[in-house]
């Protein structure tokens, strides 16, 4: 038997994993053709998925804004502040004094940025070492704190809308199609998380005939305070519209 202890990075996360758990987060799964993403892609080089997605996401932030909500749990009551920028948090593995994490950088004002930009800024935001991202100071701080404070320090910050929009923004998102993965439960503390699954080719009818077209995996994860079932329901409606209609430029 091998005793490994925890790394300071390791507890932050459990705690963080810790903080998210304490909320039930349902989560809903959908799939969506896949063409019209898969021809973009390939009509723009460097272009992946994930800007367009998160760009997708964003425009449909636009129509049911509770999507960008901040939510404040506080002793007296919960409190839920919809922001008007989308801050989309995304993870992305990094290495740091020899230990490989997942990382959750956040890209700024989604919905204002056009996806050559978002493009650029995740590829810079997936090459910095860690200890080079945007506002890492407060988190290489954090993780120097005592296991047994962690937990309430980040509880208490999560208390504040603006403090945590800057460390988590607003939205989750996580890529996992690369590993195969077609459906998973995100453990996030934001409101909405996006986890995208993998593209499978599969038959469908077009025009009363079956073809083979490729087929997007995406799940929701999302806090049953802010909205319901129903709502969500909508929401991954309109995200697979604007997929399927595929004019990405527009929006």
């Amino acid at each position: 038997m091998q005793k490994i202890a925890l790394s300071r990075i390791r507890e932050s996360i459990a705690q963080y994993v810790r903080l998210a758990s304490h909320v039930f987060r349902p989560f809903f799964t959908i799939e969506v053709k896949a063409d019209q993403l898969e021809k973009y892609r390939l009509d723009h080089e460097g272009i992946t998925f994930t800007p367009l997605l998160m760009k997708v996401i964003a425009a449909t932030a636009r129509r049911y804004p509770l999507m960008n909500a901040v939510v404040s749990r506080r002793f007296f009551g919960i409190k839920v502040f919809v922001q008007d920028e989308v801050d989309m948090c995304f993870a992305v593995e990094k290495t740091y004094k020899g230990e490989t994490f997942v990382a959750v950088p956040v890209i700024r004002d989604v919905q204002k940025k056009s996806i050559q930009t978002l493009a650029s800024e995740i590829r810079t935001m997936a090459e910095l070492p860690y200890e080079e991202l945007p506002g890492i100071k407060p988190v290489l701080l954090f993780h120097k704190y005592p296991y047994f404070v962690k937990f309430a320090h980040l509880k208490s910050l999560c208390r504040f809308p603006r403090v945590f929009k800057g460390l988590f923004g607003t939205i989750g998102f996580s890529n996992l199609g690369k590993f195969g993965v077609q459906v998973a439960s995100p453990t996030w503390i934001n409101a909405v998380t996006f986890v995208i699954g993998s593209i499978e080719e599969k038959p469908v009818i077009v025009d009363g005939e079956i073809k083979s077209m490729p087929i997007l995996h995406v799940t929701m994860g999302f806090d049953h305070a802010v909205f319901d079932g129903a709502e969500a329901g909508r929401i991954l409606s309109a995200f697979k519209e604007l997929i399927e209609n595929g004019n990405f430029d527009a929006l």
